[in-house]
Parts: C-alpha cells; structure tokens; sequence
C-alpha cells in the first residue's frame, strides 16, 4: 500500500521512473522557493558549527572556484571552510584562497609548500578547523546549497549523531551533467566491510575524531575508508541522509571514473578491512582480502575453525500455477546446489502437495530437507515455521 501511494504521489507530480537520473534530480531537488525558506529558517544557539575540511593538491583554478561557490550558496550559513594546500611550489592555489578568503572570513586557509600526502594534507586542515562537526570534501567537487542544512537538520533532530553520510552522484568535467547517482542503505556494518559505500558527503564530530585520532598516512589512497571504519566503530549513532548532496567530479584520473588509475588505493583499502577487523574482532583469522567483482570492492576470506551447518530456508506460501513449474531450477535453488552449500532445505507450503520443482530439488541434494504443511498461515508464520525446523548454527531467509 505504501509503495502504491508513493506510485501515485509521484505521477501527480509528473515524475516517472522512466526518466534519466538528471532529468529526475532537476525534477525532486528543492525549489527556489524552498532554499529561500532554508536561508530564513532561525537556528538556536546549540545548532552546529560545520568546518568544511578541503585538501588541496595542484588543484585546476576552475574547479576549486566552483567547489568554493557551491560553499558560499549554501543555505546554512554556520560553517567555515578549512584548506591546506599541498601544492609544489610554484603550483599553488594561494591567489584563489587569498581572494576568497578576502571574500568571506569564513573562509581559512593554509599553504603548506610541500606535498604531505592525502592524510597528511587533510590533517592539517583539519588543524584549522573549531567547528562541532568535520565534513570532509575533495578539492574539485561540488555540494548543492541544501547540503549543509540538510546535516543540521538531522543533528537537530537526533542529537546524539556523531556520524552522518548522504547519498552521492557523479558530475562530468565540464560541469553541466549529473549521472550515476549512489543512493545508499542506511548504516550497514557488513557491507562497509566489503566497499567504502559511505564516501561522501561525510561529517564526524569533532570530539569522536579526537578520540580516534586523525587521518593514517599509512593508508594513503584509503584514508577516509580507514578513517571511516575507526569512527563508526566508536560512534554512538550514525544518520544516513536519504538525499544527494555531494556531486563528485569525475575524470580519467580519478577513482570515480577509474578505479584502475590508483591501484595503490585498493591495496590500502584491503589493509584497512584487515586492521577493523582486528579491533573489532580480534578472534576471527583472515586468510585473504581479494578483489571483489571491481576495484574498489572486496571480498574477506576467514579462516574457519570449524564448519558449522547453515540451513538455508525458503519459506513458499503456494505459488501462482505454473509460476515454477519449469525443468530449470530457479537461480536460488541451483545456486545451493551447484556450490555444495552446507545446507538444509526448508519449504512450507500451505498446499498439501509440495511442487514439482521442489520435489526435484529434494531428490537432487541430499542435504535438503522438505516440510509442508495444510495450514493457511499468513508470511509471518510461516517464517517463525520455519526457523523451528532446523538443527544448525545458522539460518538464512
């Protein structure tokens, strides 16, 4: 019913799903008329001080102006932006700082004269910072206005945040186009376990950084998947943003078009997961960090102890006819059986005959087991059926 609503909700509102993402983001983004309401909107004195952390390396003029100006725009005026260039001499950006820093005193910045590396140019930025809570930025991105009052909102509203992350896009060279937009599950320790899904737009609070200590160099390429992982561990609560509110530049020699251009990078990412794991569960033995299906996704290899049961199961509440009357087992089942899993196959039907296909299924693999049952029950029922039936140490819906 909800998921009909929002259908609906959505059609009188002339969007569709078959549009391309940037004609849909220019569609849902806020309107003049609701960033106007964001600008008026009256903060207490307790809403939080955001210290927009921002590395610098050589960065191409045109790009941190726009990065700068996409700062400036935003519809919550209580941050400062903190720089640290790392530039080589000669290459530096100190003309465009000194101008916007003359601009605006929200703006602070510091020329370091050498290349510290990512961490070490980050972090002293960060040395910059006196806000509550540190968002971290690349040099040549871009924020939308909303992006800022967005994350205060959210602190606002749930003051025991200490981490919060929103979800992404990606923005093409010249600036004009909008793609391959990143909208991401709420907090997931598992699955940042295999790719760093949070990213950006990402801001800590200023006292659990402290606590955890700055950016590793020893994990430069992955900093902020290093990072991120010793801050979720310590974090009392952690708010995914359900909008896009980082557009990250994408060009050849970046990892957003090119995970292939900073191989460095997967290699200190897998060292990352290696050193959580450590911390969090000491016990567990890890033979291998493997590339996962791309650059930039892993997969952990434990060594295991033991090899307990695992019992896969399948609740069915009756099927349409012929919905799964095929010969070709359907990919869930062959996948149990074609890895060797090991299993045992639960199936509640309310019908007193089971399927064909599951009866094929049980002849099949031995280490599957069929339970059916007359019984009328309704979804949950079922489930709690079936989590009743098997002897092993762990059960997978």
């Amino acid at each position: 019913m909800k998921k009909l609503f929002l259908k609906s909700k959505n059609k009188l509102q002339g969007i569709d799903s078959d549009y391309e993402y940037a004609e849909w983001y220019e569609k849902t983004r806020p309107t003049e008329a609701e960033l106007q309401r964001q600008r008026g909107t009256v903060w207490e004195s307790t809403a939080p001080l955001f210290s927009v952390v921002i590395p610098l390396f050589e960065t191409p003029a045109v790009y941190l102006k726009a990065l700068l100006d996409s700062l400036l725009a935003q519809t919550y005026a209580k941050f400062e932006v903190c720089l640290a260039d790392g530039s080589r001499p000669g290459k530096d950006t100190e003309a465009v700082l000194r101008d916007y820093a003359t601009r605006d005193s929200r703006m602070r910045y510091t020329v370091l004269g050498e290349n510290r590396g990512i961490a070490g140019n980050t972090n002293a930025a960060l040395a910059l910072a006196t806000g509550d809570f540190m968002v971290l930025c690349d040099h040549d991105d871009i924020l939308p206005p909303e992006a800022l009052f967005s994350f205060a909102e959210a602190i606002v509203k749930e003051p025991e945040t200490d981490c919060l992350y929103s979800d992404e896009d990606k923005l093409d060279m010249d600036g004009g186009s909008l793609f391959d937009p990143h909208f991401k599950p709420d907090f997931n320790p598992d699955l940042l376990g295999s790719v760093n899904y949070i990213c950006h737009l990402f801001a800590v609070r200023k006292s659990l950084l402290d606590t955890v200590g700055q950016f590793d160099a020893a994990y430069d390429g992955a900093q902020d998947y290093d990072f991120i992982f010793r801050v979720t561990e310590k974090a009392r609560h952690i708010v995914h943003v359900p909008k896009v509110l980082y557009h990250w530049r994408c060009h050849m020699n970046s990892t957003a078009s090119n995970p292939e251009s900073k191989l460095y990078a997967f290699e200190a990412g897998a060292r990352a997961i290696r050193a959580h794991y450590e911390r969090v569960y000491p016990e567990l033995k890890i033979k291998e960090v493997k590339k996962g299906v791309d650059y930039g996704i892993y997969h952990t290899i434990f060594e295991l102890t033991e090899e307990p049961l695992v019992s896969v199961i399948i609740p069915n509440k009756g099927s349409p006819r012929g919905s799964r009357q095929g010969h070709a087992l359907p990919p869930r089942e062959r996948n149990v059986q074609e890895s060797g899993v090991h299993c045992r196959r639960e199936q509640l039907d309310r019908s007193p005959r089971p399927l064909p296909i599951m009866r094929r299924f049980g002849r099949s693999c031995r280490r599957s087991r069929l339970f059916t049952t007359r019984a009328a029950l309704i979804s949950r029922r079922l489930t709690i059926s079936a989590f009743a039936m098997p002897r092993a140490s762990i059960c997978s819906l």
